[in-house]
């Protein structure tokens, strides 16, 4: 049995035994102290410090090894960052797929007035019960009916537009605005031309009307066809080309007047007929519309009427029942007719070198106005014929071409026409005076020429 000894702290031990020193109670256990009262009481060594292993010795690299091992970095990056721009956009897709639907929908959505009126669409459909017409649907189970179906640059067109409730409606196409006479209850009708400088293929249409006394508004396209015009050189007399200050002056008279004549107050048709070729069915056509007309080697202006030929004193006829608004002698259209057919129809004639009527007087179809000549800025006799929709010039031939009544009178048209204004009645039993016995239309007066087709040749009178 081992000699019990005393520590010097006074503590009982039993030697080497058991390792250790007994512990005071409540005391926690630590390594460290513990090492420390050893050391004290036997003399052992300190405990040893942790050092950390040495790194072994890298390497040598080769003096190329640097810049390799660079490059290949460099390398690697510019490969995620060109996979990442390629990757981002179809993200981007994949996180927004409605985007551009959404933005259709919104585009085509109505206004907040079109929401008012149910139903709104517009896509085009064409009419099979009716030759050559497209139809549009509008807001409020409304309709657009366009005759033809595919407009052309300097063509005439028929519109109808059915809108239950509407007063004053009105198509406007590119900067054009026409308007439409009311053919019965919810029911109007219009004529309206596209202009020479419009581009082909798909081209908006306005329509707006009143409705509760609020302004609506609807959109559609409509296809435009495409036309090319030729172009022709004249030589006219320079006084045509560089006028005078004088003459500056008589052009810009001439141009009111114009403007006056073309103001004319909006009313239904005046004719029942379709139109007829002024001059006669076998007259040449010398320039058709919309040519570029070189004078002297500059280009002064298109030309937006058709040329009839003929000789000095060969008669010229009313090409449809109208009233004449200006009756005038002008610098660069001579001796010139403008007639208002109604609806925002105009014919004019220029170069003659007579007159047979008087402003404000109403004429028939076939009447007799005046005489071809070549008064103005001509370099021969003919006639230089225009046709106008509203404000917007178009091609007489088209307006002789075109069948206004495709399926023969119409019965509400003629309701309208026989409740449109009266005063010009007086005028007009004046001019059937002159027609058969006045000065102007003597009885050798040549027959008012047929129509231009068999079509024209029907009286839709009712």
């Amino acid at each position: 049995m081992a000699a019990r000894e005393k520590s010097p702290e006074g503590g009982a031990s039993f030697g080497g035994d058991m390792g250790g020193v007994k512990k005071r109670r409540g005391t926690l256990d630590d390594p460290k102290r513990d090492f420390e009262r050893r050391k004290r009481l036997f003399g052992e060594a300190p405990m040893p410090s942790v050092v950390a292993a040495p790194r072994p010795a890298q390497k040598a690299l080769f003096p190329w090894e640097g810049p390799l091992r660079t490059t290949q970095r460099a390398a690697r990056l510019l490969c995620l960052a060109a996979l990442a721009t390629l990757a981002l956009p179809s993200i981007a897709r994949a996180q927004r797929p409605n985007r551009h639907a959404d933005a259709k929908a919104a585009a085509s959505a109505p206004t907040a007035r079109e929401a008012q009126a149910p139903g709104h669409a517009d896509a085009a459909t064409v009419d099979t019960s009716r030759p050559d017409t497209a139809r549009h649907p509008l807001p409020g189970e409304g309709l657009l009916t366009l005759r033809p179906a595919r407009l052309s640059p300097g063509g005439i067109f028929e519109f109808d537009i059915a809108l239950s409730g509407a007063q004053s409606p009105t198509l406007r196409l590119g900067k054009s605005t026409f308007r439409a006479f009311r053919v019965a209850d919810g029911l109007f009708r219009g004529y309206g031309a596209v202009r020479v400088t419009t581009p082909p293929g798909q081209s908006p249409v306005t329509i707006e009307w009143q409705s509760a006394g609020q302004r609506h508004k609807a959109g559609v396209q409509v296809a435009i066809a495409p036309k090319k015009f030729p172009q022709r050189r004249l030589t006219v007399a320079r006084q045509f080309t560089s006028p005078s200050p004088e003459q500056k002056a008589r052009g810009r008279a001439d141009k009111k007047a114009f403007a006056e004549a073309y103001s004319a107050a909006f009313e239904p048709p005046l004719f029942t007929q379709n139109f007829q070729n002024p001059v006669s069915d076998s007259a040449r056509v010398t320039s058709v519309f919309g040519v570029r007309r070189v004078f002297n080697g500059k280009t002064k202006s298109r030309h937006m009427g058709l040329d009839l030929d003929g000789d000095t004193g060969t008669p010229i006829f009313a090409a449809a029942d109208g009233v004449v608004r200006m009756r005038r002698g002008c610098f660069y259209a001579g001796n010139a007719v403008i007639l208002s057919h109604g609806a925002d129809l105009f014919t004019a004639y220029f170069h003659l070198s007579e007159f047979a009527v008087e402003e404000g007087e109403r004429v028939r179809r076939g009447q007799l106005i005046g005489k071809m000549g070549m008064t103005g800025r001509v370099t021969g006799p003919h006639l230089h014929m225009e046709a106008k929709a509203g404000e917007t010039s178009f091609d007489p031939a088209s307006l002789l071409a075109f069948d206004f009544f495709p399926e023969g009178p119409s019965p509400s048209l003629a309701k309208v026409q026989s409740a449109a204004p009266t005063a010009h009645v007086a005028a007009q039993d004046d001019a059937s005076d002159k027609a058969t016995s006045g000065p102007t239309a003597p009885a050798s007066t040549p027959a008012p020429p047929s129509a231009i087709t068999a079509s024209d040749r029907r009286d839709h009178t009712p």
